[in-house]
């Protein structure tokens, strides 16, 4: 789908920041690799939307998963925002994405539809 797609190619691109190599296809096939992983991550994230500022189970979430791949952060930024570093290297790329969820109510019957009634990631999150 569109959204996982984005979101792999998004994690592509932080390997090859890390990796220095974007045509490599060691860092297409490392993607490739944790496509499962990622498509997991990305639905339990939609089952669980929280609006702007209340985005506490979510937060824990990304910060648990952070934890467990040893990436440092600091937390909290802007009440639930979370900043993650990886390495030190020049030049530095900045990866920016949202995680805050609509007031909307979510109609479709999906194996990881949203667990929170009245809110649903309905805005086509990605990150930037």
């Amino acid at each position: 789908n569109m959204k996982c797609g984005t979101f792999l190619f998004s994690v592509v691109c932080l390997l090859c920041s890390v990796t220095g190599s974007l045509g490599s296809s060691a860092v297409l096939d490392q993607a490739h690799s944790i496509n499962d992983w990622i498509v997991g991550l990305r639905r339990e994230l939609h089952k669980i939307p929280e609006t702007m500022y209340e985005e506490y189970k979510t937060s824990a979430l990304i910060r648990q998963t952070l934890d467990d791949l040893g990436i440092n952060y600091t937390y909290p930024v802007a009440i639930t925002g979370i900043v993650a570093q990886i390495g030190t290297a020049e030049p530095t790329v900045a990866l920016r994405a949202d995680f805050d969820a609509l007031a909307v109510e979510e109609t479709q019957d999906l194996e990881f539809k949203s667990t929170h009634p009245g809110r649903m990631h309905a805005c086509g999150h990605d990150a930037h």
